[in-house]
């Protein structure tokens, strides 16, 4: 997200919602990479990228962390631990996490470092749940079984601390057969519903998966009769990315690990195919600019992305 560090949000370090960077809607977050809402910016996937107001948002990289480590900082590490704080984790507590892509890894990860006692992770693709296990997390494969009612039965009917929406809108219904079938905000928020009926009374539920303008569907009937407390939102990434690079320099947190594959900048049309059609053992994707070659290089191998 882009922020200009002087408005009355960014001296909150409510980054993502600041008054000036985004001249077109200022209501809405500015990010890199968006429609023309989100301020028209041109996305970083690219050799070169114009940076507005790069005295706030670039943060100097410490020699000793790696580029594989530091690009997944950006938004993905600093997102998911905004989730995490936003539910509200105490040590001990039972947490849900839906979604298993890149952020939902590391939200779990990220409630780890919280102390959580247990987590649940929520998905339907294979490979996926496997790395939510090599975390220590429990899966439940919603394709499989129903995701609220195993969450009740493996809690004794209580339901979890905190849930954390890493999905957004419904990924595996919203898939379309063409463009044109297509409607932003048109998909059912299952997640959301899987949130609510498996959260315990006056729990707590984090929503960091993207949802739409047009998206109105809410199970705010139920949610209000558990006393539940909700938060979403765009992450203020400026205000995480200094506790995320001190966490990688200290052999916390190893982003890395998540990186499934390595590709060339002109293998990326292949690579989104990929990943859009959630190929097994697509997890996270990492594009290499000065490469030539759009040869896929697969990373078999991955461990823990928290340090036990």
């Amino acid at each position: 997200t882009i922020a200009c560090g002087n408005c009355v949000y960014c001296r909150a370090s409510y980054y993502s919602k600041c008054d000036v960077a985004n001249k077109q809607n200022p209501k809405a977050t500015a990010f890199f990479g968006g429609p023309k809402g989100s301020g028209g910016f041109a996305g970083l996937q690219a050799e070169y990228a114009r940076v507005p107001f790069a005295n706030v948002g670039p943060v100097k990289i410490p020699d000793d962390i790696g580029d594989d480590d530091a690009i997944l900082l950006s938004d993905i590490f600093t997102t998911a631990y905004f989730g995490a704080e936003m539910a509200s984790i105490k040590p001990g507590h039972t947490v849900a996490v839906l979604g298993c892509g890149p952020v939902g890894q590391f939200v779990v990860a990220s409630a780890k470092i919280l102390d959580a006692g247990r987590i649940i992770a929520v998905d339907c693709e294979p490979s996926r749940l496997e790395s939510a296990r090599r975390q220590g997390a429990e899966t439940v494969d919603f394709a499989r079984e129903d995701a609220i009612q195993t969450v009740l039965d493996l809690t004794n009917g209580v339901g979890v601390d905190c849930v954390i929406d890493a999905v957004g809108i419904d990924a595996q219904k919203e898939r379309p057969k063409s463009d044109a079938g297509f409607k932003p905000g048109a998909a059912p928020g299952a997640a959301l519903e899987f949130a609510v009926g498996m959260v315990a009374k006056a729990g707590h539920v984090a929503i960091i998966g993207v949802y739409p303008p047009t998206m109105m569907q809410f199970p705010i009937g139920m949610a209000m009769g558990k006393n539940l407390t909700l938060r979403m939102g765009d992450c203020p990434h400026r205000r995480y990315l200094p506790k995320a690079l001190r966490a990688v320099e200290a052999g916390t947190v190893r982003p890395s690990r998540i990186l499934s594959q390595k590709i060339g900048l002109d293998g990326a049309i292949d690579a989104y195919r990929a990943f859009a059609n959630h190929q097994d053992g697509w997890l996270k994707v990492e594009l290499l600019p000065r490469s030539s070659s759009g040869a896929v290089q697969t990373r078999s191998e991955r461990g823990e992305l928290v340090s036990v």
